[in-house]
């Protein structure tokens, strides 16, 4: 069994940079079934719907004036809150955003929330 994945590298100030659209790759060895993620138990993965009471609303931490661009998946979104200010020496500090999907999938807690 192969697998196709996109092969990048990251630099110290978080840019992405594609080295290889689309690798095979073999995996050394099988994955057993216990070890893949839990199936999904929500509504929408269940057929049930998303109604109104269901949908999960976005926490707002500090509002994001801005394009409402995720720093994660690199893309648009409408439910991005600020997660991280990196510092850059004497300048000022770069705001990254995650969207609702890219917060839950990576737990990251916004600005806002942490102690």
């Amino acid at each position: 069994m192969s697998m196709t994945i996109k092969v990048y590298e990251v630099d110290r100030y978080g840019r992405t940079r594609v080295v290889r659209p689309k690798a095979e790759v073999v995996p050394a060895e099988t994955v057993e079934l216990s070890a893949e993620f839990p199936a999904c138990r929500c509504d929408r993965c269940k057929g049930g719907g998303v109604t109104a009471q269901s949908r999960p609303q976005p926490i707002p931490a500090v509002a994001n004036p801005g394009s409402g661009w995720c720093h994660w998946h690199k893309g648009p979104s409408g439910t991005t809150v600020l997660i991280e200010i990196v510092d850059q020496g004497s300048d000022p500090g770069t705001a990254l955003y995650a969207c609702a999907p890219c917060r839950e999938q990576r737990r990251l807690v916004s600005y806002g929330e942490r102690p």
